[in-house]
Order: structure tokens, then sequence, then C-alpha cells
């Protein structure tokens, strides 16, 4: 009986050391293995959907790297500066700016790509700008204005003007020896005419006021039921009265303005940038500046309004 409870004991021993080395060697060299190709697998689709991204990224800029290349000036960067500057000077030659200077500084080379730097100084009318920004925009160079500075005559009938432009040469570029002849797509119309809004209201001349301007009259000032002060416009070319409280804008298509605070029989207002006082019964084009005008404001608006014609 003893013997029996003994072999029995072995025996079960020798099964729980046995099926412990069988599941240490089911771990090392079945689930380890397992779990680990497992993990392979993961890492591996990972970087297959991170390959096929960057594929598809390198897909997608392909058209427009062949776009940059029908679009570049020439691979040469002494002969994309002698063209690209002989354009612009053309340019601002026919428009007639006055005294019409075009100077191009050190290019700056990086990697593919050249940077021409390009400075256009002269004298010209708002028009004259307008065209030339309309021109600049229209054609399909690698190219784009950095900075301009516009500085009115007393008059605000001239402009002193100095545009900092910058031009692309690349090295696979598909103009050899001449500028592309493509034109942009920027625009958002395709003809001159409807940016000439910008040239029917100068904003640079005091005596030029245009025309939303004298037809916009303060006709009122009244209290509603709470007390409170309302200030009455009236906009003749409209037909329409617009009853405005502090803090209102009021926007006239072309011209908007911010009515500041109401008084017995003034208002103070904020008109592109500039702070006045328009009294009872007077129009928008008599208002009365606190101290000295701000060219610069008007300058702001001339670019607002411009980049409404422009695609982003």
């Amino acid at each position: 009986m003893n013997m029996n409870r003994r072999n029995l004991l072995i025996a079960l021993f020798a099964v729980a050391v046995g099926g412990y080395f069988v599941n240490m060697l089911a771990e090392r060299y079945y689930f380890q293995p397992l779990a680990q190709e497992a993990r392979q697998t993961t890492t591996l689709e990972k970087r297959l959907r991170e390959a096929k991204l960057q594929l598809q990224k390198l897909e997608n800029k392909v058209p427009r790297r062949d776009d940059f290349e029908q679009r570049s000036l020439p691979p040469n960067p002494e002969i994309a500066s002698s063209i690209y500057q002989a354009w612009l000077l053309n340019t601002v030659t026919q428009l007639g700016l006055a005294n019409p200077v075009v100077d191009s500084t050190s290019p700056v080379e990086e990697g593919d790509v050249t940077r021409l730097p390009f400075n256009v100084k002269g004298k010209a009318n708002l028009r004259q700008l307008t065209q030339f920004l309309y021109e600049f925009y229209r054609a399909g160079h690698l190219q784009k204005i950095n900075q301009i500075t516009l500085t009115p005559s007393a008059s605000g009938e001239r402009l002193e003007v100095q545009i900092g432009i910058e031009a692309l040469s690349l090295n696979r570029s598909k103009n050899e020896k001449e500028l592309p002849q493509l034109t942009s797509e920027r625009l958002v119309h395709d003809t001159l005419d409807p940016y000439l809004v910008i040239v029917q209201r100068n904003l640079f001349s005091e005596g030029a006021a245009p025309q939303i301007l004298k037809s916009t009259r303060l006709t009122a000032i009244t209290q509603d039921r709470f007390g409170r002060n309302e200030a009455w416009f009236y906009v003749d070319t409209l037909r329409k009265t617009h009853i405005l409280a502090p803090g209102d804008m009021l926007d006239l298509d072309i011209v908007s303005f911010k009515l500041l605070a109401i008084d017995t029989d003034f208002v103070t207002l904020e008109l592109e940038g500039q702070k006045g006082r328009l009294d009872l019964g007077k129009s928008l084009s008599e208002l009365r500046i606190a101290g000295t005008a701000q060219p610069q404001a008007s300058i702001n608006r001339l670019f607002q309004i411009a980049r409404i014609y422009l695609r982003d």
C-alpha cells in the first residue's frame, strides 16, 4: 500500500516537472516567437503604410514640380536675371511710370533653386500701379512681391513707388533662354476693368473723395425706447437709411467705417483707419479728421481691396 502511494507521488511529481518543462519549452520556442512575429508584422505594416503615404505625397508633388519647371526662369542665373530685369523695365515703361529704375541684387543659391531679387522704383498714378499689379500677377513666372512702399505726393495724384520682387530660377527649368509664356491663374478676373474700382476711389487724394462718401450723410441723432443714442445715416446712392449705435460697423461695398461715439449734434467715427468728427447734416466726404491723416492707413485699405481680386 505504501509502495503504491509512493509510486503515485513520484508519478505526480514527474507529471508536474514534465508539465513545467513542456510549458517552458512551448513559451520559449512557440509563444515567444509567435508574439515576436506578430510585433514584427505590426511594425512592417506600419512602415508599409508610411511608405505608401510618402509615395502618395511624392506622386502629388510631381505635377506641381512639373508646373514649377515650366514657370521657372532659365536655369542659368545670369541669363535669367538679364531677361527678367528687361521684362520688368519694359512693363513699367510701357505703363508710363516716370523715372523707372529696375535694379537686381546678388542671386541666392539654395540647392536646385536660385532666388533672384529685384527692386522696381518710379513715379506712378494709382491707375498705373493697378495696371502693373495686374500685369505682374497675370504673368506665369515664378515670382512674388516681397515688399511694396508707396509714398503719396502732396496732392495724392502721384505715388513714389518702390517694389521688392523675387523671382526663381530652377536647375531643371523648361525655359532655356527665354521667360515662360504661360499665364497665371491667380487672378479672379481675366481683364483689367474689374480692378479699376481701386482707381475710382483714390485713397491718397484729399480732394478725390469717392461718390459713396459724398452720398452717405448723417441725417439724424435720436434715442431708442431705452434711452440709448442712435445715429441715422442715409445713403443716397442706395436709397437706404442705416441706424447705428456706438461700436457698430457699416460696410458700404468698398468703404466701411465704425461709429465710436454719439454727441448731441455730431458723431465720432473711424473711417479707413482715421478717426474724425462728422457734424449733423454732413456727408462722410466732409469728415473732419482728428490730427494729421496717416497715408499708411489708406495704403493698407488699398491692399485689402486688391486681395479681393486674388485667388488664395
